[in-house]
């Protein structure tokens, strides 16, 4: 995956566009990298799957500013242990996003990982791929 992903942000890079120095592309890349070379290797039950799917909505959609990369990563641990709903639930994270009227630093990746966890507490397994 690693040299597929860097292939991939190097070709988005050079036949977008962007002006030599600017680094305002890379999260959209990378957005594009986690949803299509990440998520889809994701499936299974809740019991499997709900941290997870957690921490990763955390990483694509909670706001870092302010905070150090150790507080961040602390908050994301906090997350995938999928305990404290009211603070680390990913509905949580979309309510705040609304509030602000934000939107998630990589925002094609968080809806796809709000999508698997709804279809993963309504029937107990979820995969990439929606009926």
């Amino acid at each position: 995956m690693g040299h597929e992903a860097s292939r991939f942000l190097y070709f988005y890079h050079k036949l977008g566009g962007f002006p030599e120095g600017d680094k305002t592309w890379g999260d959209a890349a990378l957005d594009v990298v986690i949803i299509q070379k990440l998520l889809p290797k994701l499936h299974g039950s809740r019991s499997g799957l709900e941290g997870l799917l957690w921490a990763l909505a955390w990483v694509c959609g909670a706001d870092r500013a302010g905070k150090s990369n150790g507080d961040f990563l602390a908050e994301c641990h906090a997350a995938g242990k999928a305990q404290d709903e009211a603070k680390f639930g990913p509905e949580v994270l979309e309510k705040a996003l609304a509030d602000k009227q934000a939107k998630a630093r990589y925002p094609l990746s968080f809806d796809k990982v709000l999508r698997m966890w709804r279809k993963l507490v309504r029937d107990q397994f979820a995969s990439f791929a929606e009926a």
